[in-house]
Protein backbone atom coordinates (compact mmCIF):
# COMPACT_ATOMS: atom_id res chain seq x y z
CA UNK A 1 0.00 0.00 0.00
CA UNK A 2 0.98 3.49 -0.55
CA UNK A 3 1.39 6.13 1.76
CA UNK A 4 -0.27 8.94 1.16
CA UNK A 5 1.36 12.61 3.08
CA UNK A 6 -0.47 16.22 3.07
CA UNK A 7 0.67 18.99 3.43
CA UNK A 8 -0.44 20.71 6.46
CA UNK A 9 -0.37 24.46 6.25
CA UNK A 10 0.44 26.99 9.48
CA UNK A 11 1.00 23.19 11.43
CA UNK A 12 2.13 25.63 14.24
CA UNK A 13 -1.19 27.24 14.54
CA UNK A 14 -2.41 24.38 14.14
CA UNK A 15 -1.11 22.56 16.77
CA UNK A 16 -1.10 25.37 19.26
CA UNK A 17 -5.16 25.78 18.80
CA UNK A 18 -4.97 22.16 19.69
CA UNK A 19 -2.62 22.32 22.49
CA UNK A 20 -5.07 25.20 23.92
CA UNK A 21 -8.20 23.28 23.38
CA UNK A 22 -6.11 20.38 25.65
CA UNK A 23 -5.48 22.82 28.04
CA UNK A 24 -9.40 24.43 28.35
CA UNK A 25 -10.29 20.77 28.76
CA UNK A 26 -8.06 20.04 31.17
CA UNK A 27 -9.54 22.88 33.19
CA UNK A 28 -12.63 22.20 33.30
CA UNK A 29 -12.35 18.81 34.47
CA UNK A 30 -10.36 20.25 37.34
CA UNK A 31 -13.18 22.46 37.82
CA UNK A 32 -15.48 19.11 37.97
CA UNK A 33 -13.60 17.06 40.35
CA UNK A 34 -14.00 20.32 42.53
CA UNK A 35 -17.53 20.81 41.96
CA UNK A 36 -17.98 17.57 42.78
CA UNK A 37 -16.09 17.50 45.92
CA UNK A 38 -18.35 20.88 46.99
CA UNK A 39 -21.59 18.92 46.36
CA UNK A 40 -19.64 15.68 48.48
CA UNK A 41 -19.18 18.06 51.26
CA UNK A 42 -22.62 19.91 50.70
CA UNK A 43 -24.44 16.44 51.03
CA UNK A 44 -22.28 15.35 54.39
CA UNK A 45 -23.33 18.77 56.03
CA UNK A 46 -26.60 18.26 55.39
CA UNK A 47 -26.41 14.92 56.57
CA UNK A 48 -24.60 16.23 59.62
CA UNK A 49 -27.27 19.15 60.15
CA UNK A 50 -30.05 16.92 59.73
CA UNK A 51 -29.00 14.71 62.76
CA UNK A 52 -27.74 17.79 65.01
CA UNK A 53 -31.48 18.41 64.42
CA UNK A 54 -32.83 15.11 65.58
CA UNK A 55 -30.99 15.74 68.52
CA UNK A 56 -32.49 18.71 69.29
CA UNK A 57 -35.48 17.44 68.83
CA UNK A 58 -34.95 14.97 71.45
CA UNK A 59 -33.51 17.24 73.80
CA UNK A 60 -36.71 19.57 73.13
CA UNK A 61 -38.86 16.57 73.93
CA UNK A 62 -37.62 15.70 77.32
CA UNK A 63 -37.67 19.35 78.65
CA UNK A 64 -40.97 19.41 77.96
CA UNK A 65 -41.44 16.35 79.91
CA UNK A 66 -39.00 18.05 82.83
CA UNK A 67 -40.93 21.45 82.78
CA UNK A 68 -44.16 21.82 84.96
CA UNK A 69 -47.55 21.76 83.17
CA UNK A 70 -49.70 24.60 82.97
CA UNK A 71 -53.55 24.78 83.05
CA UNK A 72 -55.32 26.36 80.10
CA UNK A 73 -58.52 27.97 82.21
CA UNK A 74 -56.73 30.12 85.09
CA UNK A 75 -58.63 29.21 88.71
CA UNK A 76 -60.86 31.31 90.26
CA UNK A 77 -58.61 32.90 92.21
CA UNK A 78 -56.19 33.96 89.75
CA UNK A 79 -59.22 34.88 87.30
CA UNK A 80 -60.88 37.40 90.41
CA UNK A 81 -56.97 38.84 90.66
CA UNK A 82 -56.63 39.86 87.08
CA UNK A 83 -60.17 41.74 87.23
CA UNK A 84 -58.89 43.77 90.04
CA UNK A 85 -55.85 44.21 88.31
CA UNK A 86 -57.97 45.46 85.60
CA UNK A 87 -59.95 47.34 87.44
CA UNK A 88 -57.53 49.34 89.37
CA UNK A 89 -56.12 49.96 85.81
CA UNK A 90 -59.06 51.67 84.54
CA UNK A 91 -59.69 53.71 88.04
CA UNK A 92 -55.84 54.73 87.80
CA UNK A 93 -56.81 55.54 83.99
CA UNK A 94 -59.73 57.83 85.01
CA UNK A 95 -58.03 59.32 87.44
CA UNK A 96 -55.39 60.27 85.18
CA UNK A 97 -57.69 62.26 82.83
CA UNK A 98 -59.57 64.06 84.82
CA UNK A 99 -56.22 65.62 86.47
CA UNK A 100 -55.85 66.32 82.81
CA UNK A 101 -58.92 67.66 81.96
CA UNK A 102 -58.75 70.14 85.34
CA UNK A 103 -54.95 71.00 84.03
CA UNK A 104 -56.87 72.27 80.68
CA UNK A 105 -59.78 74.35 82.29
CA UNK A 106 -57.40 75.92 84.66
CA UNK A 107 -55.45 76.71 81.46
CA UNK A 108 -58.55 78.27 80.18
CA UNK A 109 -59.50 80.08 83.07
CA UNK A 110 -55.97 81.83 83.20
CA UNK A 111 -56.32 83.15 79.88
CA UNK A 112 -59.31 84.60 80.64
Amino acid sequence: MGEYFVKISNFRLIRKNLLESSKETINLLLEHEKLKELRQEKFENLKEAQELIRELKLIIQNLKKLMPKLSDTPNAETAVELKETKKEKKEELNLEELERELIDIEKKIKKI
